[in-house]
């Protein structure tokens, strides 16, 4: 069984079975519009199709031919009856109890379950919530599905005739707002009625295509077969050949009709037009017959046309012959699911299971398709790992040359940087002694007092300005060692005299300071303990109560950091004469 699914346009087979012929289509809905993909009409008298097994072996090779599809069937008019009712203020769910009291008056529908099928339309005239009711029995509407098919096939859905013909109207007429749609069948004639775009009421009369065949057999005594052939070949209503009989007839069709549309105005108020010609949309198997639709467009009171032809995969499609038929896949994929249907309830039950069945083969494919993907992709993924490790491989012995030639480097530059250091320090502490004593040049020029030392803090603790020389250090002898305090930032040592007297001279000193603390050089400034003071300057130049020594450290600029890890490697480990690289080398 197929199924509309998700990613592909829905197919079904709609089926109108009458008591002459047989009308197939394959429609695909696709994006809410339809599309005739094929069609047939099977003739049963000509096919010599009498029996209903025949009749159904028939069918069931042509449905078989198209693929095993949904199939919507279009119920005769005789086995349905359609009322409007206005509901109570329960809505649909007071229908069955309406159903069962109107049916209760009706012999023949108490006698087996009913099913019925509801359409909500919009209120007019007196009705404020008025439904579309088509009824029928339970029993009629399987005997007919089993006319058409008897394989376990989806019965989409079960239109009524009128109901057909107005989900068509709606579908290609939509402009054409009042109205009648008439189908002049074979012995059953339908009429429906549109009335603000809607169908308002559905009724037939027992006159058709065979009261046309029997009067011209009457006529001209011979066989209804014969009839039939010379009422399909030859023209008996045209000015040159008129047959009464047969005028008779339509009159009396014409007739029929007239009075079907008085009752229909007494029921439901005058919508159509009364001074001018009624819209009639004509459809059915008796337009066949040579001159007949210009007879009865030359009587008065109808304005009679034809359904709109659709481009079909062939040549072009003839709605006249198909309009129950299009009407019935039109309702089929148009009505929901839960809608009520003429459908029998096992049959619901049977296409809910079928769709159950088709949603679960879809999630096993699904799922196989995905468990497939997932299979390509973890092979796909294994192949790139593999891949990428055999780059990476490459990448890190390329990287261990790189290493190498890097260490041979950075070797080369501990080597310059450890022959060059003693000048790049040196170059900043003189940098910042000169800045030193500019700055305490400033300030002697606004406070009174003199600067009587300035040195460096290493020296002025050790008490000497010569460096320290290490001997005999493993190969390398006379050379100068990098000492942490050699790579520490530089500090200073300045003492001062004040002249004057008791708080003024700590004034002076504390804004000296305070002007020192201002000059982004100096991270540092402050008194210098008096434990840690040296008595390295002449008494001669100094006042012994005013004398004041101050701590200046110098702000480190970031660029030593560079060279903090620059050591000379140990001899024991690495043998004489080499260098450790860097590792805040960035």
């Amino acid at each position: 069984m197929k199924f509309p699914q998700p990613w592909s346009p829905g197919r079904l087979i709609a089926v109108d079975h009458g008591s002459r012929s047989v009308k197939l289509l394959l429609v695909q809905g696709d994006a809410g519009s339809l599309r005739v993909l094929d069609h047939k009409i099977v003739d049963l008298q000509e096919e010599g199709l009498l029996a209903s097994e025949e009749i159904q072996r028939h069918l069931s090779g042509l449905l078989e031919a198209w693929g095993d599809w949904p199939i919507a069937i279009t119920l005769p008019a005789h086995l349905s009856f359609a009322q409007i009712l206005d509901l109570p203020a329960g809505g649909e769910t007071e229908i069955p109890k309406v159903i069962e009291e109107q049916t209760g008056r009706l012999r023949g529908f108490s006698n087996s379950p009913l099913v019925y099928d509801a359409v909500a339309l919009k209120p007019y005239a007196k009705l404020q919530k008025p439904y579309f009711i088509t009824i029928a029995r339970e029993e009629d509407v399987d005997q007919h599905i089993k006319r058409v098919t008897a394989a376990v096939n989806e019965v989409r859905d079960v239109a009524s005739f009128a109901a057909a013909l107005v989900n068509a109207h709606l579908q290609l007429q939509a402009g054409i707002r009042n109205g009648l749609l008439v189908d002049f069948g074979a012995s059953v004639t339908v009429v429906a009625g549109i009335r603000e775009g809607q169908g308002v009421f559905a009724s037939s009369f027992a006159l058709g295509r065979n009261a046309l065949a029997d009067a011209l057999a009457g006529a001209r005594k011979i066989a209804v077969s014969e009839a039939e052939a010379q009422l399909r070949s030859q023209d008996f209503f045209g000015p040159a050949h008129p047959l009464p009989a047969l005028i008779a007839v339509a009159d009396n069709w014409l007739d029929q009709l007239r009075k079907l549309l008085d009752d229909a105005r007494k029921q439901h108020g005058d919508w159509l037009p009364t001074g001018q010609p009624v819209p009639v949309t004509l459809s059915g198997g008796a337009l066949r017959v040579p001159g007949l639709l210009e007879y009865l467009r030359s009587r008065a009171g109808f304005a009679f046309a034809l359904w709109p032809s659709l481009p079909g995969p062939a040549e072009t499609l003839r709605l006249s012959d198909f309009a129950a038929a299009y009407g019935t896949a039109v309702k089929a994929f148009r009505q929901p699911q839960e809608a009520p249907s003429l459908l029998p309830p096992p049959l619901r039950a049977h296409r809910h299971h079928l769709r159950q069945m088709a949603r679960a083969n879809v999630a096993a494919m699904v799922s196989l398709i995905l468990a497939a993907l997932l299979l390509i992709l973890a092979t796909w993924h294994k192949a790139s790992l593999l891949v990428r490790k055999r780059g990476l491989t490459r990448k890190a012995e390329a990287a261990q040359v790189q290493v190498r030639q890097l260490e041979t480097l950075a070797q080369q530059r501990d080597l310059a940087f450890v022959r060059h250091w003693p000048l790049l320090e040196r170059q900043e502490r003189t940098l910042d002694l000169l800045h030193t004593l500019r700055v305490l040049q400033q300030s002697r020029a606004r406070h009174d007092f003199w600067c009587v030392l300035l040195a460096d803090s290493e020296s002025y603790s050790r008490g000497t300005t010569l460096p320290t020389v290490v001997t005999n250090r493993f190969g390398q002898t006379n050379t100068l060692a990098l000492a942490e305090d050699q790579l520490a930032k530089p500090s200073f040592v300045i003492e001062l005299c004040v002249p004057s007297q008791g708080d003024q001279a700590l004034k002076i000193v504390g804004d000296v300071v305070s002007e020192l603390r201002k000059d982004p050089r100096f991270s540092r400034v402050d008194s210098l303990p008096v434990a840690q003071r040296r008595a390295l300057v002449d008494p001669k130049v100094v006042i012994p109560d005013r004398h004041f020594a101050v701590l200046v450290d110098m702000a480190d600029l970031g660029w030593r950091n560079l060279f903090q890890t620059v050591r000379l490697a140990d001899p024991l480990v690495n043998g004489t004469n080499t260098l450790r690289r860097p590792s805040g080398w960035p």
